[in-house]
């Protein structure tokens, strides 16, 4: 259990180290097509927020090693958020391919459709381990 426990803090390190990626794109060097000054302070407001997220989920990461009560709460709400945002993203994706058949030959098609899948199965791995009996005994402190 303790091994399953530090396998999501790793998780949630990497996540939150590939969402503070992605939010300093947008902040630093929002890609905007036209470059629409509303859209790029969008992009830069986003990328602010994202990075807020980002620290939080390592944080939590931090304290999952840590054994904190609050860390165990607060993965399961990265649990359903991940699973909220995922599931409609990922049937998106297939909606999307089917509609265009040159997006679904493309190598970014094929990603999504690898990730949104993967982005569930781990939202559902935290929700279930992060409500056993045995978690919530260690997460206790």
């Amino acid at each position: 259990m303790r091994a399953s426990i530090v396998a999501s803090g790793i998780v949630a390190i990497l996540s939150g180290l590939n969402l503070l990626n992605i939010a300093t794109s947008m902040t630093l060097k929002p890609h905007i097509p036209g470059g629409a000054s509303e859209f790029i302070i969008f992009a830069r407001i986003s990328g602010a927020l994202l990075t807020v997220c980002a620290a939080f989920g390592i944080a939590t990461a931090v304290a999952l090693f840590k054994h904190k009560r609050w860390a165990r709460i607060a993965i399961q709400g990265f649990g359903v958020a991940l699973a909220v945002i995922s599931i409609p993203a990922g049937a998106g994706v297939l909606v999307a391919g089917t509609a265009s058949p040159e997006l679904a030959r493309s190598a970014r098609y094929f990603a999504h459709l690898l990730i949104y899948p993967a982005q569930i199965v781990i939202a559902i791995w935290w929700l279930i381990l992060f409500n056993t009996r045995t978690a919530k005994n260690i997460l206790a402190a």
